[in-house]
């Protein structure tokens, strides 16, 4: 009892206290977190996926792993969402995977990046004339191994909202999925407040290396570093991501930038800088413990 009342009295230091200092961090040792982003980085942007193309048979691949690296979290919903769409004239059926953390919390953060891509090519290609895999490492491969890594880490923190974790499909044919979600926000969720995006966060070389930053409300997620390039826009980039149907909550999204390989049969895993992706992932832990910081204090 005595423990429970000093533990209250500490209040949003405790919270942060907890995330940052009682849950074993990546951030001391770089390689385990390192040898795990590659693993989903390899086998999302592998042949056999043959480029994730929203509604493809591959995307029942791509499912089932995200439902597998989901599983070790004891207190998550996984929930496969399923909606109808068309491209090119053609009717398409997706299902994207969710991970929702419930903490027992009225409020809700979600976490998201896409994780379809453009399969063979076709119209969206920037490697003209190649009916080749497009396998889309960075793009966004990246984006969707940060947030498996970031639902596991945060699986064993009390937190004081719930997170939705959030792989979107559709993307590449105009945002489908995260507009179907956006529409069909469930009840049981709570009240979304805030949205975190990742996409194309794959090619940080350095601290010298520049993190690119959209955001509608930088002020809200209090994002701070001393040791990265962190360069802001003006918020507009939200507005053609999956972002776009959130824009009404703050939002942020993050990139490490085009490339000439964007769009390309050249988008592979083996130009994937994981050390620069660890550096990223101590900055998202400590921004989410920032806005545990917030919750904690209303």
């Amino acid at each position: 009892m005595i423990i429970h009342l000093f533990i209250k009295s500490l209040g949003r230091a405790y919270v942060v206290y907890l995330i940052l200092f009682c849950v074993p961090i990546y951030a001391q040792n770089c390689d385990p977190l390192e040898k795990e982003l590659k693993s989903h980085v390899k086998f999302l942007s592998s042949d056999a996926l043959r480029g994730r193309m929203t509604g493809g048979i591959e995307e029942a691949l791509v499912n089932t792993y995200l439902e597998t690296a989901f599983s070790d979290n004891k207190e998550r919903t996984i929930c496969e969402i399923s909606y109808r769409t068309s491209y090119q004239g053609k009717l398409l059926k997706s299902t994207m995977s969710t991970c929702f953390q419930n903490k027992k919390q009225v409020n809700t953060v979600l976490v998201g990046a896409h994780v379809d891509h453009i399969g063979m090519g076709g119209e969206l290609s920037k490697s003209i004339g190649k009916s080749e895999v497009h396998n889309g490492a960075d793009d966004n491969a990246s984006g969707v191994a940060m947030v498996i890594e970031l639902q596991k880490y945060f699986s064993k923190v009390n937190l004081p909202f719930n997170v939705l974790f959030v792989a979107y499909t559709g993307h590449e044919i105009g945002t489908k999925g995260s507009e179907y979600l956006a529409k069909h926000w469930k009840k049981k969720w709570g009240n979304c407040i805030a949205v975190i995006n990742f996409d194309m966060i794959g090619r940080l070389e350095d601290s010298t290396s520049s993190l690119f930053v959209s955001s509608n409300n930088p002020d809200f997620f209090q994002l701070a570093s001393s040791n990265m390039h962190l360069v802001f826009d003006d918020g507009e980039r939200l507005n053609s991501l999956d972002t776009r149907h959130f824009v009404h909550l703050p939002c942020i999204t993050f990139s490490t930038g085009i490339h000439n390989d964007y769009h390309k049969v050249s988008d592979d895993e083996d130009a994937i800088l994981y050390a620069g992706m660890c550096q990223q992932f101590k900055l998202y832990q400590t921004m989410i413990a920032n806005l545990a910081m917030k919750e904690q204090k209303k």
